[in-house]
């Protein structure tokens, strides 16, 4: 037989095949894989957390109660006469009435509830934030609460023009029921569309200007040499004595968590706590509306203690667990 004479790769066959042998190694492109899939893990693991948490009615009160008054107080300004800060049905000053001759009624109703407080946006955006890699926790912490002040101001810069769209509609039809819908419209894509639309290119505008595609590209470059995370438990004279590193935050949050804890338990031991689950307990299988109120009424109000004594009990642990990133590099 005829031996098949061997063939010579050509200049651009060799370059693909050099090519071919750059794919990334399967462990490395596991590890890719894994550390994406706990970002977001991590980022549903919050969604889910905070809708947990503010789930019984007025959980962020005090924020309500500012925002409520701010609200009240700059549609004055703007507009004399616009606005009205009363009761609302569950018992505190949370409703801010609009006011114009041309509104169904002379007033629109509305309800400052804890969506509205801009929290929600803070809390995702900040662990989008926390969660990029790369960057140092100083820097993301002093940019989050930049964000935090941006978002409060467009949240109540929302609230503000709610007023003009209102009249918008009311002043060609008015007093007639329906006249405010472009208020409504306005408010209904916000909630659904617009704070996402707002995070998602805020996160963007941050995550350029801070440096960090660079700071990505060079924690999946070391990903690698990752080994895993070490958690160690301080003792107090740890604390005292600033061996953990920067221990300035750590037993301010302590105390704040002790004093929420005392101030839940507090609140528990009232007479007033009392008097309300006993209302909620006195209506039994009764669902006419007072008594859906009452019960309602009553399981908020054990669900607030319930939901402090355990962010209380956290802000007193977390500050005794240091974590501690392990790389192999570092060992070398």
């Amino acid at each position: 037989m005829r031996a098949e004479p061997q063939r010579t790769l050509m200049p651009e066959e060799a370059t693909t095949a050099s090519v071919a042998d750059d794919d990334i190694p399967l462990p490395e492109f596991m590890r890719m894989v894994g550390a994406v899939t706990v970002l977001v893990g991590m980022l549903i693991f919050v969604e889910l957390g905070y809708r947990w948490l503010v789930k019984p009615a007025n959980t962020l009160l005090p924020l309500q109660l500012i925002e409520a008054w701010v609200w009240t107080f700059l549609s004055n300004i703007f507009w004399p006469g616009s606005a009205e800060l009363v009761y609302h049905s569950s018992g505190v000053p949370t409703q801010v009435n609009l006011i114009h001759s041309s509104f169904y009624g002379g007033f629109i109703p509305l309800y400052v509830s804890d969506e509205c407080a801009g929290i929600h946006e803070i809390v995702f955006l900040g662990a989008m934030m926390l969660l990029t890699p790369g960057l140092s926790m100083r820097d993301k912490t002093r940019h989050l609460l930049i964000a935090a002040g941006i978002i409060l101001a467009l949240n109540m810069g929302r609230l503000i023009v709610l007023y003009p769209l209102a009249i918008q509609g009311c002043v060609e039809a008015p007093g007639q029921w329906g006249c405010d819908a472009p208020l409504w419209r306005f408010h209904e894509f916000i909630l659904r569309n617009g704070f996402l639309i707002a995070l998602v290119v805020g996160w963007s505008f941050w995550f350029r200007v801070s440096g960090g595609q660079k700071a990505v590209a060079g924690f999946w470059n070391r990903l690698p040499a990752f080994r895993g995370i070490s958690m160690t438990t301080l003792s107090g004279g740890d604390l005292m004595n600033g061996a953990s590193g920067r221990t300035t935050w750590r037993i301010p949050t302590m105390v704040m968590g002790a004093a929420l804890v005392v101030w839940m338990f507090s609140i528990f031991s009232s007479q007033s706590f009392a008097e309300v689950q006993a209302l909620g307990d006195g209506c039994g299988d009764d669902y006419t509306t007072r008594c859906t109120n009452l019960i309602k009424k009553a399981q908020d109000s054990a669900g607030r203690v319930i939901r402090g004594v355990l962010i209380g009990f956290v802000m007193m642990v977390a500050p005794l667990i240091r974590l501690c990133v392990e790389w192999a590099d570092e060992d070398e």
